[in-house]
């Protein structure tokens, strides 16, 4: 057993001793939750943690599942210490191990902690929509997206296929990267003259 292993195994049981009919001291069981979370977190870079998480495992916790099936990813992290005294640095990596079975965000269970993103929930903006969020004109909104290069970036935007169909969805995070561009006072006439519409190619 790693000493990650020992970390996990005594902030669980700490858990189970907060939770305890008579303790009152949920609040302090729940942080430490969210710690473990966080922690389980590491292993996906599409898993977020919310209260409804939290809510999920500490009825786990209550009803007496163990470690391994409330935080069934737990154990394909480790972390490397850096230093010691008052600055020690923690790098969180994933473990090589056994294939993890991930569970779909609608599924009811209480097992898994840490669930895959609906993709349709993270990547819920369309073009048209995105531009009325930021204030501008649809090509005006192209333009900047290209300048920005979100069309680029897999953390502002996502393409769902149907069939023979394309469509491009965006995050709230393309919609940020863009508010907070104009916040900053971009020159969008600058922004339209270098990325605004192509000119057509000959035929």
């Amino acid at each position: 057993m790693t000493d990650m292993d020992v970390l996990v195994d005594e902030q669980y049981s700490q858990v189970e001793r907060l939770l305890r009919p008579g303790k009152r001291r949920r609040p302090e069981a729940r942080a430490l939750l969210r710690g473990l979370l966080a922690m389980e977190g590491h292993v996906s870079a599409e898993a977020r943690v919310s209260e409804r998480d939290v809510d999920r495992v500490e009825k786990a916790v209550r009803d007496g599942r163990s470690l391994d099936q409330v935080f069934p990813r737990l154990r394909d992290v480790t972390a490397t210490f850096e230093g010691d005294g008052a600055t020690v640095k923690v790098h969180f990596t994933k473990r090589a191990g056994a294939p993890v079975h991930f569970v779909p965000a609608d599924d009811p269970g209480d097992s898994a902690a840490v669930r895959e993103i609906d993709l349709q929930r993270k990547y819920h903006i369309p073009p048209f929509e995105l531009a009325e969020m930021v204030g501008l004109s649809r090509p005006r909104a192209t333009a900047l997206r290209r300048f920005l290069g979100i069309d680029d970036d897999s953390a502002c935007v996502h393409v769902f296929t149907f069939g023979s169909q394309k469509h491009p969805r965006y995050s709230d995070n393309a919609s940020r990267r863009m508010k907070e561009a104009l916040d900053d006072g971009i020159d969008m006439d600058e922004v339209w003259r270098t990325h605004g519409p192509r000119p057509r190619r000959p035929r």
